[in-house]
């Protein structure tokens, strides 16, 4: 099941009573079963493409960045930036991401990323003849009213805030485990963070969307 391998795992179906199958379980869950699991890679990289997509906007706004691409054996990787000045891995700001929030609700965060960060051919390759991503697929004579994409015209829906959400709160998550003992908070577990979402989830629909739905297919 995706990065865990589970042959080895205890199921119920196999054991007379709930007693005898419930300390088998607990001895496979304590021989790490669990522990040291990497995301699969293209897990990884959808969350790393959303956390460059947050830190290039939040530049903008005159935030501080707080990640950045260092490249090892010709192969890009994303590190958490150091503060020169405290020497301790640097996190955004909970307003920082409040405002992505809103900002995704409102239109002042654009569909398909960002457009200068989609310029840099080292970041985002393509293999047509030199362009860009940024020129490819980010047109600005095809741009919508809320950026790129084929739902330009529509703002986003709550599933893709809880993909930026999640994808923020894992990778500085892991940025920090880097860190041991450093006393450095996750942004992504404050209190505002969850009232925040809570907000969002009450103002967004989650029904589906009509014009989105295929045609129907005649009788």
């Amino acid at each position: 099941a995706g990065s865990l391998s589970v042959a080895s795992m205890p199921q119920r179906k196999d054991y007379t009573n709930d007693a005898e199958h419930h300390g088998k379980f607990q001895v496979w869950l304590q021989a790490g079963s669990f522990e040291g699991k990497e995301r699969q890679q293209r897990v990884s990289a959808q969350y790393e493409k959303r956390v460059l997509g947050f830190d290039a906007w939040l530049q903008k706004q005159g935030y501080p960045s707080f990640c950045k691409v260092v490249m090892e054996n010709g192969l890009a990787k994303q590190e958490i930036i150091v503060d020169a000045v405290t020497g301790l891995p640097r996190v955004f700001a909970v307003e920082a991401w409040i405002e992505f929030c809103i900002g995704m609700m409102t239109g002042d965060v654009e569909k398909g990323g960002c457009r200068e960060l989609r310029a840099n051919t080292e970041l985002y390759a393509t293999a047509l003849h030199g362009r860009s991503q940024a020129e490819v697929q980010m047109p600005l004579e095809k741009k919508g009213k809320f950026g790129w994409g084929p739902y330009k015209d529509d703002p986003f829906k709550l599933q893709s805030i809880q993909q930026y959400a999640t994808a923020l709160r894992i990778w500085v998550k892991e940025e920090l485990r880097r860190w041991p003992g450093v006393n450095v908070a996750n942004p992504m577990y404050d209190g505002w963070t969850a009232a925040v979402m809570k907000y969002v989830q009450s103002e967004l629909p989650v029904a589906r969307v009509e014009k989105r739905l295929a045609p129907a297919v005649p009788t």
